[in-house]
């Protein structure tokens, strides 16, 4: 069996040390990582063979001055490769279009010829936010590679495997035991306490032994990327990173405390809604802005990235007597530019609330909840109140989901009016059926998430993809007899 990694920023390091504790097992794998950047390629030489290693920009150039005449060949696809460079994290629109296709273009011919050199049967994605990783994945479904997308599961703690970067639930779910609805218990009893916070890690060890990296100097980092980027051809990257950007990211504490500072001197006068003592109105529609750019809402949901789209559906939909409350997210303090809340100040029936007002008070109170794919759709759901939302992700079937411009209104007062809350009985269920189809395992960048390299959540995540494999064979083989 050939699995790759799709080994995206300082993730290389944890894929490299799966690896090399398969390689401890010694396990009947072949192993093999795609490199978007160059500073981690070296990090695998002496794990992993040369012919499954691609550095994506080796001969970029190249293949980059040759492809003016070539069309993609998706024949199988999950998205058009205008809405993977939209879906982008990255602001594009310092850079000419032609070029981006340009650029897109031979990124796909380099991955496709490389996939179809050495066809893996799986390549294990983590969160996917930039085009070339979106090319990648839609490569897997024209050539028929299973891609296992790694994915957090927010509240509840762990992490699921997906084929889409639409964070959908594995095929086998569905079932549970009696081990999960007890985990179900007691998330509810300890989410309904105030104990549960959004994307905390649910470990299953306690031993905290660490490997340890060591983090290049901003110095170097800076020069071995200026060489990659005018040498190699990484200035060609949709995604790149300015030597301007990493400069803003090791300043990032000063900066932060600059933005916060005009918030509170200039911002905050903006908001209606300033503290938990302000007069709410009787009847309200709550919109939790969410975190741009991001993942969770470039990837999931690119049209309503721009979330006055979402404001003025409901803005516009929404019954007379009812105000739009439009709630600041707290990481969004001194980042959102002020043009943005002087342009809600003058939408009649919008009213801004500040981000340290509290939410569970604004969600008990209001008589619809909505969010393009934000954590706040799952609260909202296990605080037996009603939620839309606007883009798709694994809890979506728990919540409204926007479908159609033509009916919005109809569905619009259906949900604020006629909204049934689900029994504690069928909630049990659904965590019980998440919690059946998750694991713990935790895949992001180390320097930020240091348990990622604890040697046990090594072992737990190379243990769990080998179990999601055998699960998807066994539903495979199961699907195929005569009375699946």
């Amino acid at each position: 069996m050939k699995i790759f990694f799709y080994a995206f920023t300082n993730i290389a390091f944890f894929f490299n040390e799966v690896i090399k504790e398969s390689l401890l097992k010694k396990e009947h794998v072949e192993w093999g990582l795609i490199f978007p950047k160059a500073v981690y390629k070296k990090s695998a030489d002496k794990i992993v063979k040369k012919e499954n290693i691609l550095y994506l920009y080796e001969n970029f150039n190249k293949i980059y001055k040759k492809i003016d005449n070539f069309d993609f060949g998706f024949k199988v696809e999950e998205n058009s490769i205008y809405k993977m460079i939209q879906s982008s994290k990255a602001n594009l629109t310092f850079m000419d279009s032609k070029k981006q296709l340009k650029i897109a273009k031979a990124t796909y011919v380099i991955y496709k010829n490389f996939l179809l050199k050495n066809r893996p049967d799986y390549i294990v994605f983590p969160l996917l936010e930039t085009v070339d990783g979106f090319i990648l994945i839609n490569l897997c479904y024209e050539l028929g590679i299973k891609p296992i997308y790694c994915f957090h599961t927010r509240v509840f703690g762990n992490q699921m495997f997906g084929t889409t970067v639409y964070q959908d639930l594995p095929v086998y779910y569905g079932g549970f035991e009696e081990k999960d609805v007890i985990k179900a218990k007691r998330f509810l009893d300890d989410f309904y306490k105030g104990n549960i916070a959004a994307f905390s890690t649910a470990k299953e060890w306690t031993n905290t032994d660490t490997v340890k990296i060591k983090k290049e100097k901003f110095f170097k980092r800076t020069i071995k990327s200026l060489f990659y980027r005018f040498i190699k051809g990484e200035n060609k990257c949709l995604d790149n990173y300015f030597v301007s950007l990493q400069i803003k990211n090791n300043l990032s504490f000063f900066i932060s405390k600059y933005r916060k500072m005009i918030y509170n001197s200039y911002h905050k006068n903006l908001f209606h809604i300033k503290t938990d003592q302000d007069i709410l109105p009787e009847n309200f529609i709550l919109y939790a802005l969410q975190k741009t750019p991001e993942a969770s809402i470039n990837t999931l949901e690119p049209y309503f990235v721009k979330q006055e789209r979402v404001i003025d559906l409901l803005l516009l939909n929404m019954p007379s007597n009812f105000y739009l409350l439009v709630k600041e997210h707290y990481v969004m303090e001194g980042e959102r530019q002020a043009s943005f809340y002087k342009k809600m100040r003058v939408k009649p029936g919008v009213l801004l609330v500040d981000h340290s007002v509290s939410t569970d008070m604004l969600v008990k109170k209001a008589k619809l909840v909505c969010s393009v794919t934000g954590t706040i759709g799952l609260e909202t759901y296990l605080a037996d109140k009603p939620c839309l939302l606007f883009g798709k992700n694994f809890f979506n079937r728990l919540c409204y989901f926007f479908t159609d411009f033509s009916n919005f209104k109809t569905d619009l007062y259906k949900m604020i009016f006629e909204y049934k809350p689900h029994s504690l009985e069928e909630k049990i269920e659904e965590i019980a059926k998440i919690y059946n189809v998750s694991y713990s395992y935790t895949v992001n960048d180390p320097f930020f998430v240091p348990h990622v390299m604890e040697k046990e959540n090594i072992k737990h995540f190379l243990q769990y993809i080998e179990e999601h494999i055998k699960r998807l064979e066994t539903y495979k083989k199961e699907k195929k007899a005569p009375n699946a």
